[in-house]
């Protein structure tokens, strides 16, 4: 924030979005069914409430006004309201012994993993440290601000530990905060016990005979090729106004580590810097091999990886927990904290202390002053240089920006607390972090003259799994930790049977598209740990009352019953046909009612008032201009169209459902039950998994005033601050919340009217904690039946409930296996534990170099042959640095951000590279040379592979953002109208992808077309989408009976009649297998070989797997639009580079004669075009081909 020109060069790095759940719904609608077309764009929810306190209720709220609903304010200065600093400081006090005993350790032993009680860094000290830099901070000076750009209305830099905001949980944000701090000073200084930088980097060279190198003395003046006289202060300010002034005479020793100095290993002498003399013009090299002699070299200079070869001036070395160097950062210190803010007359919290002339202060003592100042000096340095990073509004030379270190870290928490995982072989938030803080930038290499790898990247992430666990991070209940890890045991099976939806035209079953685990976890975390207004659902808690989260479990038994019979309910009221919406099921006269969105079965909607105590006055005002239409229908084609609303002036009456001709008859009134003959604010239908029964302007109007904008703006606790439940009932269905809501809605009717029922001596809570553990006990159908009664009249005795015992028998044996313990832990583990490694020096940027063998299975064939069998792990290397040296000409040259767009990065293509060449899959490997690297034309042949890949890859979509498949083959049957058939997802210009089969010894591999599959690919998002045929899709007959077609110059979709692609199809069943990716993999063979070779398959089989969780044979667009796209674009592009051409016997031969220069650049494309698609593109292929060559610097003819 002081400092703002690295930001200034930082490169942009973005993650492909991941596609809404309700895209696929909107496309398969707009080609056979109305809808409204009015879905939102997803907007991140951040995670739950706090453990261990009861006064939970309590919000800073905005007097009178719609308080935030994010985890922070953006418009807000990053700092924290008194309650929010208190309640972290709270929550961490009750760590302290976790803190302590994971976080605040050193080794004593690196060989064996032993670790103490850290004697530099105590907790009682970091807290001190923190409540300071939360509380008081340091003001920058007006006149500072005003030449750095900052606002005079945030000028304050303090610690952020989050803001006050309607859920509660804006301190969340803040926790995260220390604990990504707290990971980088466990790696850096915490962990080696060490206030002091360590000597650690080795350099090697002739004059270095120990084959593992030495260690310069040097390294003090900078290490990773670091010049910390000139760290991070790049700038005339910095230099003019912070910076400390380099004494050549100063004369500084650093202090020993705790770690090494009671090993019996010889360890690098401290950091030190003294003049030069004529007697010691270099300082020489420490070497292991000598017996850790510090040998001075006289006759030839001995550098460091920056080339410094003595340590006058050199007093810069890294100190505190962040190891802070430089002058500039030592000079910032010392203008805020030190003598130079007490000499300017502003607050200085060690006026004393002269930091630029005296640096050593901060570790020379173990007093509580010197402990304290050591965490504030890392505490200044985190909210100055990472804290407050943001280049949103800063472009680097490139034209690239846009990071903002809290807006990362929102969506970090919030993707943290769904699945407490750390995936530490991916690049995401925990490496930018470190690069931020290491390098400036959060994507490294920052600097391309002198590019450099992060340190310690690997171990930074495992330390973060480890300070999440003892912050409590995710900040969950007791109670929730122990109810999660038990439906997570489970949630393979909840997914695949229990959250299943099933056609009402054949009965076949598929997973709901809908009701996800993920999002049914949200919200019982939401309602079962946050609650509303004092009511929790029941997980087990010991005590309702207190606030859902008492520090004793209950009964996790009965809680399991609870989610059960809620579960069964959902199932059998709206999740077995995927329906949010209530649907139009009752006939009047033969007939479906339009105006049965006004209400079914004798209840009128609208006039559903409230009439209870407490709630009279809270149902939702009639506004008769409402206009809405549902998001959800039955499942089958022949039911009536969803619900909608609408004044009178735009329909002024409604007719009905025409079942026999599926349309919607509108040319006469039709009246419902009750008379209604038009729809005019007729919008209160059911919503949610209990559609049946949450309808009505009462139901939503206590929606609104519990967990909606009414609960805001009376200034009381909301999980929705922003949704007008009376304004927009439908944003339940479809919204940028709904995924949640939908669950949500359905928990809060249960904790309303369900768990509290307690009439006529039978209560539902006791009756709960009665259930035994036999789940085929008579008394589980009672309760069944009784709230199913419940629910429908409000008693829990009626003769019209539904029996729904096998469902419930069902969702009993799925999540609990009949096995649920009684005597289950109060607070489970839910990550791994210490790091079981010792940190690196300086990582290598490559995967595993040695395959693993061939697949176990010896009753299979082989795969395609490959004449490429061996990765070279020297030529690995080597390439990488060869396109890095060319990197700045490749990147802009070959992937432009406009056209790239940020599914198809440089640096994801790197990671992919190091992979797929390093033996990341078994027996297959992406050619990049072999042999020694000094040989020139084996180097050239690996780059010539790689750009002859990437020219394919280019052709085939990458340079326009493009992953799906579009649809471009058109016919013009008339003569004058291009029309494109929607059937071309099952295969273009005569192909049918469902027909590409493997080879017979390969046909093992093959994916089986599976008719049920109901899929979606990412439409376009450009200002002319809508002039082009709509995105590919692919769903069973019993859903689309036939398809129709696109027609260009008018922009409709046509489907009155079936109308084939080339190949006579007139259905997308089974049509799943159109072309994804940089090289457009499409077909059943080649779907089925990713699956065997990189996906769910080798795992299964005991073969290495890239993503063993993705089963590409049934979830092939999780290539565009899952978790990993940005590197299974590339990998699945690989994967067939190496099956199509690599694997072709003539391959070898012309790339011998390319790079000898014995065959031309079209000839060779020209083959590969000839082998790939039968010639086509081959001049565009060419042209790609010639501007990769010539921006790698290939000489070639």
């Amino acid at each position: 924030m002081i400092d703002n020109k690295q930001q200034r060069r930082c490169r942009r790095r973005l993650r492909h979005k991941t596609l809404l759940a309700v895209v696929q719904f909107l496309i398969l609608s707009a080609l056979l069914i109305f809808c409204n077309g009015s879905s939102e764009q997803q907007k991140q929810q951040q995670p739950n409430d706090v453990e261990g306190h009861s006064n939970s209720n309590h919000r800073s709220l905005q007097s009178n006004s719609n308080c935030i609903n994010t985890a922070y304010d953006p418009a807000a200065p990053l700092n924290s309201p008194p309650d929010v600093i208190a309640r972290v400081l709270a929550h961490l006090d009750a760590h302290e012994e976790s803190i302590q005993s994971i976080i605040l350790q050193s080794y004593t032993n690196r060989n064996r993993i032993e670790t103490r009680d850290s004697i530099q860094w105590t907790y009682t000290h970091f807290r001190s440290a923190l409540q300071y830099m939360a509380t008081t901070g340091v003001t920058i000076p007006s006149t500072v601000a005003q030449q750095i750009n900052v606002p005079l209305t945030d000028t304050k830099l303090r610690f952020f530990l989050g803001h006050s905001n309607c859920r509660n949980d804006g301190w969340h944000l803040g926790l995260a905060n220390v604990a990504a701090f707290l990971s980088q000073s466990m790696t850096l200084s915490i962990i080696d016990d060490a206030c002091d930088e360590l000597n650690t980097e080795k350099v090697a060279d002739e004059w270095v005979n120990w084959e593992e190198g030495a260690f310069p003395i040097s390294n003090s003046c900078g290490q990773g090729r670091a010049d910390y006289s000139t760290f991070m202060s790049d700038n005339d300010f910095c230099e003019n106004v912070y910076q400390c002034e380099v004494d050549v005479n100063m004369q500084k020793t650093a202090e020993p580590n705790h770690y090494q100095t009671q090993q019996n290993s010889i360890f690098p002498p401290p950091m030190q810097c003294y003049p030069r003399t004529v007697n010691e013009p270099y300082t020489g090299y420490f070497d292991p091999r000598e017996g850790g002699s510090v040998i001075i070299s006289k006759s030839r200079a001995v550098p460091n990886s920056n080339g410094r070869t003595d340590i006058e001036g050199c007093c810069w070395w890294g100190r505190g927990a962040l190891h802070t160097r430089g002058t500039c950062g030592m000079g910032k210190f010392n203008y805020y904290f030190g003598t130079k803010a007490a000499r300017d007359g502003r607050p200085s919290r060690y006026p004393d202390i002269d930091f630029c002339k005296s640096p050593e202060s901060i570790c020379k003592s173990n007093n509580a002053r010197s402990m304290e100042m050591r965490w504030i000096l890392a505490m200044f340095e985190w909210v100055d240089r990472v804290q407050n990073f943001n280049s949103d509004s800063n472009e680097d030379e490139n034209g690239e920006g846009g990071w903002n270190y809290i807006q990362r870290s929102v969506k970090f928490l919030e993707n943290f607390g769904k699945t407490n995982f750390i995936d530490l072989e991916d690049t995401h938030f925990i490496d930018e972090v470190g690069s931020v803080l290491d390098q400036g930038c959060p994507n490294p290499p920052c600097d391309m003259r002198h590019p450099r790898n992060v340190p310690q990247a690997q171990n930074r992430k495992l330390n973060y799994v480890s300070v999440a666990k003892a912050v409590g991070l995710p900040v969950k209940s007791p109670a929730m930790r122990v109810m999660e890890q038990q439906l997570n045991t489970y949630k393979t099976g909840i997914e695949d049977v229990l959250l299943r939806s099933t056609s009402p035209v054949d009965g076949t079953s598929r997973n709901s598209y809908r009701y996800r685990f993920f999002d049914f976890m949200k919200g019982l975390e939401l309602v079962a740990d946050m609650g509303v207004e004092n009511s929790y659902f029941y997980i087990g808690q010991e005590d309702l009352g207190n606030a859902g989260r008492g520090a004793n479990m209950g009964d996790i038994k009965s809680g399991v019953f609870n989610v059960a019979l809620f579960l069964t309910q959902a199932i059998v009221n709206s999740i077995k046909d995927d329906g949010c919406d209530e649907h139009n099921t009752q006939m009047v006269n033969g007939r479906h009612p339009v105006s049965n969105s006004c209400g079914q079965y004798g209840i009128s909607y609208q006039d559903l008032v409230c009439t209870e105590a407490g709630d009279i006055g809270k149902e939702c005002p009639l506004d008769p201009s409402m206009t809405f239409t549902a998001a959800t229908r039955a499942l089958d084609h022949r039911a009536p169209q969803a619900f909608h609303c609408a004044p009178q002036t735009q329909f002024p009456f409604s007719g009905f459902w025409d079942a026999d001709n599926m349309e919607e008859i509108n040319d006469t009134a039709f009246a419902n039950q009750l008379g209604r003959t038009n729809v005019e604010a007729c919008c209160w239908w059911g919503r949610g998994v209990f559609r049946h029964v949450n309808h009505g302007r009462c139901f939503f109007g206590r929606l609104n005033h519990a967990i909606g904008k009414r609960a805001a703006l009376d200034g009381r606790p909301s999980l929705y601050p922003d949704v007008d439940f009376c304004k927009s009932p439908e944003k339940v269905c479809s919204s940028e919340y709904s995924n949640e809501l939908q669950w949500v809605v359905g928990m809060y009717h249960w904790i309303k009217v369900i768990q509290p029922y307690n009439e006529n001596g039978w209560s539902f809570m006791d009756n709960l904690r009665q259930l035994p553990s036999d789940i085929t006990d008579i008394r589980f159908s009672q309760m069944l039946s009784a709230v199913d009664c419940i629910m429908k009249t409000g008693n829990h005795r009626c003769n019209v409930a539904v029996d729904s015992r096998d469902t419930l028998k069902e969702v009993l044996t799925v999540i609990t296996d009949e096995r649920i313990d009684p005597n289950a832990p109060t607070n489970p583990p839910t990550f791994t534990s210490m790091p079981s490694v010792s940190p690196t020096d300086f990582p290598t940027v490559k995967p595993t170099l040695q395959p693993t063998g061939s697949p176990t299975s010896s009753s299979a064939p082989s795969a395609s042959p490959n004449i490429f069998e061996y990765p070279s792990p020297e030529n690995i290397e080597a390439i990488v640095a060869e396109i890095q040296k060319q990197s700045q000409t490749f990147i802009s040259t070959v992937f432009p951000s406009e056209s790239t767009g940020e599914l198809y990065t440089f640096n994801s293509f790197i990671e992919t590279l190091l992979d797929m060449a390093g033996g990341s899959v078994e027996g297959k490997y992406f050619y990049v040379g072999h042999g020694k690297t000094t040989n020139r034309n084996i180097r050239k042949r690996g780059m010539v592979n790689i750009a002859a890949f990437l020219a394919h890859a280019r052709t085939n979509g990458f340079q326009n953002n493009a992953c799906d498949e579009k649809n471009v083959d058109f016919v013009i049957p008339d003569g004058t109208v291009r029309k494109y058939a929607i059937s071309n997802s099952c295969g273009q210009y005569g192909d049918s992808y469902q027909d590409m089969r493997c080879d017979a010894d390969e046909s093992f591999m093959e994916c089986a077309p599976d008719p049920s599959m109901l899929i979606s690919a990412v439409p376009s998002t450009d200002d002319t989408s809508y002039k082009k045929p709509p995105a590919f899709f692919c769903g069973p007959k019993a859903y689309f009976p036939y398809s129709g077609y696109f027609e260009a110059e008018s922009v409709t979709i046509v489907n009155d009649e079936p109308f084939p692609n080339r190949i006579g199809r007139t259905n997308v069943e089974a049509c799943c297998w159109w072309g994804r990716g940089s090289t457009q993999v499409k077909g059943v063979c080649m779907y089925g070989k990713l699956n065997y070779y990189i996906g769910a398959r080798a795992k299964e089989e005991g073969r290495k797997s890239m993503f063993p969780d993705i089963d590409f044979c049934k979830r092939p667009q999780e290539i565009c639009s899952g978790q990993y796209s940005t590197r299974l674009t590339w990998a699945t592009g690989m994967i067939n580079w190496i099956e199509n051409i690599q694997s072709n016997l003539d391959y070898s031969d012309y790339l011998d004669r390319i790079v000898s220069g014995e065959m031309e650049r079209a000839d060779f494309v020209g083959f590969i075009s000839d082998t790939l698609d039968r010639g086509k593109n081959k001049p565009q292929r060419l042209a790609n081909f010639d501007l990769i060559i010539d921006s790698l610097a290939v000489a070639i003819k």
